[in-house]
């Protein structure tokens, strides 16, 4: 998309020869730039998954988008409850010709649950909250954009639904801040963290979760 806004647009081709010889010059690094921690997951079959997704996302959505593009990895910073500073990354932020703003999210595994709900739903009302707090915009459409199964999920919030958001929002943080106790929640990930040498979940178990 930002190829796109300075009036050069890629073909699916170029766009996925760009893709592959990034995911090889990042096997060429090392393992500390690409790393696969799921067992008996080559990494050939995720370079080819990527291929197939990207090459599906450019004839499907790339080529018949209208929207302008007004950010890529758009970074936000705002405050919340008065004293919480929130901060974050919208994969597009897009515009369309009525004006309304789109949030759009990328998710490259598979979708949980049907609709707009769960963690994915909430961190794209957390990213509208930011930007009620910094544009003169009275409404947002968020965007789900699963990948693996080339389908979209769509959700419209509202200024005066800001409230609600903030509220709870600032209830997850302090809910956070008065805990004492954080139970370990093992899994695969668990081969990528840096703290498993600290971490009971993981030396209780002498080995590393399936």
């Amino acid at each position: 998309y930002g190829e796109r806004e300075k009036e050069r647009r890629p073909r699916a081709d170029e766009t996925v020869a760009w893709y592959c010889a990034s995911w090889d010059a990042g096997i060429a690094a090392g393992p500390r730039l690409v790393r696969v921690v799921k067992d008996g997951a080559p990494l050939e079959g995720y370079r080819r998954s990527g291929a197939e997704m990207l090459s599906r996302f450019h004839q499907t959505r790339f080529v018949p988008d209208r929207l302008e593009t007004l950010g890529n990895e758009h970074h936000f910073l705002v405050t919340i409850g008065e004293r919480y500073e929130f901060q974050g990354y919208i994969d597009r932020l897009a515009r369309d010709e009525a004006g309304t703003l789109h949030i759009i999210d990328y998710k490259t595994g598979r979708k949980n649950g049907r609709g707009f709900t769960g963690r994915e739903a909430d961190q794209l009302e957390a990213y509208a909250l930011a930007l009620f707090a910094s544009q003169p915009v009275d409404e947002i459409e968020l965007v789900l954009e699963y990948l693996r199964i080339g389908e979209r999920v769509r959700k419209r919030v509202r200024r005066e639904q800001s409230v609600e958001i903030e509220t709870r929002l600032v209830g997850r943080i302090q809910a956070v801040e008065s805990s004492t106790v954080f139970p370990a929640t093992p899994g695969i990930l668990c081969r990528w963290c840096g703290y498993n040498d600290v971490c009971d979940a993981v030396t209780s178990r002498g080995a590393f979760p399936r």
